[in-house]
C-alpha cells in the first residue's frame, strides 16, 4: 500500500493511523501536486487532495475517514488494536 500525504496537511491523521495500525505503507509525500518522484498526482487523486491509499490492488481511496476505515479494518484483520493487558475502552478513563 502506498500512503499519499503532504506534512502538516489533514493527512497526518491518516499517516499516523496507518502507523499505529502497523499497516506496511509506504508513505509518498505530495508537494505543489507533484509525487516525491515527480509524477503528477492529480493522476492519482483527481481532486489533489491528499490523503490518497493506493491499495495492493490498484485502488486508490481518497479523504481521511475512507483511509482510516480501511486502516482500522486491516488492523482488525490481524488482532485488533488491543495490546496485551491494556484496558478495554469500557474500563479505560481520560482525564482530558
Amino acid at each position: 500500500m502506498e500512503l499519499f500525504a503532504s506534512p502538516m496537511a489533514c493527512s497526518l491523521a491518516s499517516h499516523i493511523t496507518a502507523l499505529e495500525a502497523g499497516l506496511p505503507v509506504k508513505v509518498r509525500f505530495v508537494e505543489n501536486k507533484k509525487t516525491d518522484d515527480g509524477g503528477d498526482y492529480y493522476k492519482i487523486a483527481a481532486k489533489g487532495y491528499v490523503p490518497a491509499l493506493r491499495l495492493d490492488d490498484g485502488q486508490v481511496l481518497n479523504e481521511g475517514p475512507s483511509v482510516a476505515a480501511v486502516s482500522g479494518r486491516r488492523r482488525a484483520q490481524v488482532g485488533g488494536w488491543r495490546r496485551p493487558g491494556a484496558p478495554s475502552s469500557a474500563t479505560s478513563s481520560s482525564t482530558c
